[in-house]
């Protein structure tokens, strides 16, 4: 997995690029690459896209 990081500038640029990157990561990242954390944050992420996608089955 690729370092990121969310710069000073870039905050100020868009104030909303360290959201965008957490999204990003969640979304195009590999379970097996993710820190601990980060592997509840996916699927967190990724449930609730299902839901907010039309619901339980």
């Amino acid at each position: 997995m690729i370092k990121r990081m969310v710069t000073k500038e870039m905050l100020n640029e868009n104030p909303y690029e360290k959201w965008n990157q957490f999204i990003d990561l969640l979304a195009m990242e590999e379970y097996g690459d993710l820190t601990q954390i980060q592997k509840v944050a996916q699927l967190c992420f990724w449930y609730d896209s299902e839901v907010q996608n039309g619901g339980h089955l």
